[in-house]
């Protein structure tokens, strides 16, 4: 949302009027945004969102570890070893590495980047003979800290002036370092005040029910204890678990390095009493600390601390060093420790995490109606109980749950209204009314709006329903409204102060002799804060639609539209609500050429497909969005826009069915792609309306039938076990999607016995079924990591849809099946072929050969129990288990490629045959047309000794022979010899009579 409201001509937004199912959100009022802002300018510089995602944790990371080693530098007189030390052992804590890996907390990963700098700087002006060197890094790393993380800043001021006090003390106590620490402290404040000012001032227009959740279920379970607060392995274990733990060897070295060190001066000593002290007060002990006061549980989890807690424990860590080149003599030593000590806390803390299920990112959508959808899914209209996300910035005049109460709705005479400009955050109307009346928008009240009548007169705004919407009381007559998001008058004037404080700070950097470059910083912020008041957002045009389109309560009144890119457009219809409208509404949209054929036909629910029209009051100005995508192969120009309200979604969707009313017309600057990415047959159809259109299997990125296939029924990719195999499915709606189903990827076995497998709401990140069209395929990428130990063989992907809440599949019919037939509950896709290469260890080994085809290593025997007897005995009826262990050594695609069976006989010359089984390798899971050369292949079967057998020692015999032909494969011993028969004799096993063993 960030992005688009910059490019929108919102430099800060404060107001994002998307969010909230389109009723806004004031999330960058007290949302620290500039991580955001971070990744958004590397999006402008050509990156995709996530790998600006990506860029934006590397960068953040490698800018802490500087920042701590200059700060080590300092503090260990400069040794430059063990600065180093300190600063990888920042870089991998646990806590930083959870945040990238595990949590992705971008902005908390922004602060622990600041903090090394904030105290290597708070230390220069305090230590250093040039204190105003480091006025700049210490304002611009603190105030950075204000509008990076707001929990983080708020621990770091008690400790930082502890450090200052301590650096006093020790220092030479000159009253002019004094003054150059407080001017940085308050121009660092100061420089931050447009954020933290208001955020604090106006802390009383949220909703408290975050914080009752933060104070209530958030503190008492992330709370440290005994058996909770450290990892005990020598390899640190990055989990999802909470709360976040100590490492067993970050703590050791720390501990090891402030005994090391030999320093007894009271820097070194306050690093090690803050790692202490807030270890103690994250303790469960602490827990009515957090709980008694309105401040704390703003943090909602007290192992935050750990941001200040890595700074000092990497600080001692560096001591190991300090001391080696202290204690040892020989300095070529330390040198050589030094290297082995790196490389002994990479690895012991870098993340492992093959346990961690991977989404593919190349889904990755965040325009505003996958956001909206998001938050629909979140239960957001009825709640989210227990959740403090939805509720985090909520204004206190909106209930907790987003649902119209009637009784909060007053009855007042109903204006016409005509809407002329507008953008998400200023609209323009044209009102009239014979009486007083009362306008709402469907937008929540809160400070910062204002209301001009006739560009002369100012309204008063204020919360009505208990949805708090935006509401104004006007005069009888025909007026001319304006609603706009201008802020507060202390959101203003707070960021005219840090305007200031950049000026000031220029100027006192000049008076200090700074270095020159040092004056470009401030003053390119105020380049950018000048431009920023400067720019205004555009405003579009609102046409009033060309014939009257009235049903169900609503009045359409006005739109206008935004081509988002080639193949969408964003339809933003503006109603009038004069009855109350159906919870079951929908809205269908038609193109049509110059000709009047239809060329684009839609259906959907208001506000992105998210919301219920039952939620918009009588006399309310509806803001409604729709995402209309464009057919492959539409033309540039001008076409005409039809609508027409359903009452509900059973009605056909039918161009020709009547209802529909001309809207106004819409013009096309260029035409869309002429093909769209699948056009091939449909694979399956899912419930009313989802299709699948396509599959794509790869890995790495890598297409697997580029190389390696099988051409044998059909294309079979082929895959090495311990893999990552990514399905993308391209999905199709061909009516309206009711609900946000879930999908899944099972890999199953022949015997449909799943090996790996995901589920998730379709992308994964992000393509909700409810914003699928008929038009482009949305892609919907599913990451299975095969195991290592993955038996060979094929295995078949199978597809579904479900209900998230129910779990109920919905019913599928394959390809172009008639729906009348008997549906499945999953669609079963063409196999995959998945490579083993470990090598097992048989029980008896062999070196038998089947010619062309594959080794046979040795076998397996598993023989019933047979009391007293010798073990190679059975008697008639029972039952033995045979494993074959084999290495192919045939290419399966290679011509020509043949299915060959293998046979298990029990067979004596004179007695006959006392046992046989017959079958594909692996009971068909494994044909041999699918080996390939070196893949190690286990082929179990089980035989079972013939009823009338009669009893002797027999032969155990294996051989394979083509189905077609009944020709069986030649096999050669271990001498290299052909033996007779074709087949290879494994051992001798004795049939005896007596009673089955059960």
């Amino acid at each position: 949302r960030l992005i688009d409201q910059i490019r929108s001509g919102t430099l800060f937004p404060r107001w994002t009027p998307e969010l909230s199912l389109g009723y806004g959100y004031p999330v960058f009022s007290y949302y620290a945004p500039a991580t955001y802002y971070l990744v958004a300018g590397l999006h402008g510089l050509g990156l995709s969102i996530y790998h600006a995602f990506v860029a934006a944790f590397i960068g953040l990371m490698l800018a802490g570890a500087l920042g701590l080693y200059l700060w080590g530098c300092a503090l260990f007189a400069g040794n430059r070893r063990a600065a180093l030390v300190a600063a990888v052992a920042y870089l991998y804590s646990p806590y930083l590495l959870t945040n990238v890996y595990i949590r992705g907390a971008i902005a908390e990963v922004g602060a622990l980047a600041l903090l090394p700098w904030i105290f290597w700087s708070a230390r220069g002006v305090m230590t250093a003979t040039r204190p105003e060197r480091y006025l700049l890094p210490l304002v611009l790393s603190l105030g950075g800290l204000a509008v990076t993380h707001n929990i983080t800043l708020l621990f770091t001021p008690p400790v930082l002036l502890g450090y200052l006090a301590v650096l006093w003390l020790i220092g030479d106590r000159q009253p002019r370092r004094l003054a150059w620490v407080v001017g940085g402290l308050l121009l660092a404040a100061a420089v931050s005040a447009f954020f933290w000012l208001p955020l604090i001032a106006e802390r009383g227009f949220l909703s408290d029910r975050a914080y009752l959740i933060a104070r209530t279920v958030w503190l008492p379970r992330s709370m440290w204890t005994w058996s909770n607060f450290l990892d005990a392995g020598l390899q640190f274990t990055h989990t999802f678990a909470r709360p976040i733990r100590f490492g067993l060897v970050q703590l050791g070295l720390a501990g090891l390095g402030l005994l090391l060190a030999g320093r007894r001066d009271a820097e070194w000593l306050y690093l090690a009493a803050v790692a202490l002290g807030l270890a103690l007060f994250g303790g469960v002990w602490a827990l009515p600390l957090w709980t008694g006061n309105d401040i704390l549980p703003i943090a909602q989890f007290p192992w935050r601390l750990l941001s200040i807690i890595s700074l000092s424990l990497a600080l001692l860590t560096g001591g190991v060093a300090a001391g080696m080149s202290r204690l040892l003599p020989n300095q070529w030593t330390p040198r050589a420790l030094t290297p082995l000590l790196l490389l002994f806390i990479i690895w012991t803390h870098q993340p492992r995490l093959a346990w961690m299920d991977l989404f593919a990112a190349a889904s990755m959508d965040l325009s505003a109606p996958v956001a909206v959808q998001l938050e629909a899914d979140s239960g957001m209209e009825s709640g989210a109980a227990g959740t403090s996300l939805v509720h985090e910035y909520r204004p206190r005049w909106a209930d907790l749950t987003l649902t119209l109460d009637p009784a909060t709705v007053t009855d007042t005479p109903t204006p016409t209204v005509r809407p002329l400009t507008g953008n998400l955050t200023d609209l323009r109307v044209a009102v009239s009314s014979a009486a007083p009346t009362t306008l709402r928008f469907h937008t929540f009240y809160f400070p910062g709006w204002t209301a001009q009548l006739d560009d002369a007169q100012t309204l008063s705004l204020y919360p009505s329903t208990n949805l708090g919407l935006l509401t104004v009381d006007l005069p009888p007559g025909d007026h001319v409204l304006s609603v706009t998001w201008t802020g507060t008058g202390l959101q203003r004037g707070a960021g005219w102060a840090s305007l200031l404080a950049l000026l000031l700070l220029a100027l006192v950097l000049w008076w200090g002799r700074a270095p020159s470059w040092q004056l470009i910083a401030p003053l390119l912020c105020v380049g950018v804060a000048l431009t920023a008041w400067r720019i205004s957002p555009t405003h579009g045009a609102i046409s009033a639609p060309a014939a009257s389109l009235m049903e169900g309560g609503l009045q359409l009144v006005g739109v206008r539209t935004d081509r988002v890119d080639a193949a969408r457009l964003t339809l933003y219809p503006y109603w009038l609500v004069t009855q109350p409208p159906s919870a079951d509404l929908t809205v269908d949209w038609q193109l049509q050429d110059q000709t009047g054929r239809p060329v684009a036909l839609w259906r959907a629910r208001p506000y992105f497909n998210a919301v219920h029209a039952s939620n918009w009051p009588v006399g309310t100005l509806v803001d409604d969005a729709y995402d209309l995508a464009l057919p492959p192969g539409l033309a540039a120009g001008d076409y005409q826009l039809h609508g027409r309200l359903s009452p509900n979604a059973d009605t056909p969707l039918d161009a020709t069915r009547g209802g529909w009313s001309p809207v106004g017309r819409v013009s096309l600057d260029a035409a869309t792609d002429a093909v769209a990415p699948s056009t091939g047959p449909i694979l399956g159809r899912f419930g009313d309306a989802a299709q699948l259109a396509d599959v794509a299997v790869s890995v790495r990125g890598r297409p697997l039938l580029d190389d390696g296939a099988l051409a044998v029924d059909g294309m079979v990719p082929v895959v090495e076990a311990g893999s990552y195999v990514d399905y993308t499915l391209a999905w199709l709606a061909d009516g309206l999607m009711t609900e946000n189903d879930h999908a899944f990827v099972h890999l199953v076995d022949h015997q449909g016995v799943p090996l790996a497998q995901e589920d998730h709401l379709p992308g994964p990140l992000f393509q909700p079924p409810l914003l699928w069209n008929r038009y482009w395929t949305r892609p919907d990428v599913y990451r299975l990591r095969l195991p290592h130990d993955a038996p060979g063989g094929l295995y078949w992907p199978t597809v579904g849809l479900y209900r998230f809440d129910t779990q109920k599949r919905l019913p599928v019919w394959p390809g172009t099946t008639d729906t009348a037939a008997e549906p499945g509950d999953h669609l079963r896709l063409e196999p995959i072929k998945i490579v083993q290469r470990q090598g097992t260890t048989p029980q008896t080994t062999l070196g038998v050969t089947f010619d062309g085809l594959a080794q046979l290593r040795g076998y397996d025997l598993a023989l019933p129990s047979t009391g007293v007897q010798p073990s190679a005995t059975v008697r008639p009826g029972e039952s033995m288990d045979l494993t074959l262990h084999l290495t192919a050594s045939q290419d399966g695609s290679q011509e020509p490629v043949v299915e060959l069976v293998r046979f298990i006989q029990l067979y004596h010359p004179q007695l006959g045959m006392a046992a046989q089984f017959d079958s594909p390798p692996r009971s068909g899971g494994n044909p041999t047309w699918s080996w390939q050369q070196g893949e190690a292949i286990v082929d179990a079967a089980r035989l079972t000794v013939a009823a009338d057998a009669l009893p002797g020692t027999y032969t155990l015999y294996v051989g394979f022979y083509d189905r077609a032909t009944g020709r069986r494969v030649p096999v050669r011993g271990e001498d290299g010899r052909v033996l007779a028969a074709d087949w290879a004799p494994l051992t001798e096993i004795e049939v005896i009579m007596g009673e089955v063993n059960e």
